[in-house]
């Protein structure tokens, strides 16, 4: 792939996700919901913890909050949906972040752009 076809997949994978989003997602954001789907779609879902180790430098609540809006409802607000924590079986204090399937319809859909450099 040429970089002016990765340049252009990866626009139009931004523009997929701007128009799935109805509120602004930051770069962190981003990365949030990327290292979690990474995560989990490898079967190796990860933690809070995890997730502020790799982010290394952002400082813990404000990931706290940033992965906050892929939930589908936390505290009576309503947010993304593409997020959700599950417990361990081994340890209950773990909780890993899971895709929902509206999270992994939305990666599906990233992924494609990427690959075929297509718009909607």
């Amino acid at each position: 792939m040429t970089n002016i076809r990765i340049l252009t997949a990866w626009a139009h994978a931004l523009a997929y996700i701007t128009r799935e989003t109805p509120v602004r997602l930051s770069v962190a954001q981003l990365a949030v919901f990327a290292l979690a789907a990474l995560g989990d779609r490898m079967g190796t879902p990860v933690t809070f913890t995890q997730l502020h180790d790799a982010l290394d430098g952002a400082p813990g609540g404000a990931i706290h909050t940033t992965y906050g809006v892929f939930f589908e409802e936390r505290r009576g607000v309503r947010n993304l949906g593409w997020l959700r924590q599950e417990r361990s079986v081994d340890d209950l204090r773990i909780k890993w972040l899971r895709l929902t399937p509206k999270g992994a319809e939305v990666l599906d859909a990233v992924l494609r752009h990427l690959e075929t450099g297509e718009q909607d």
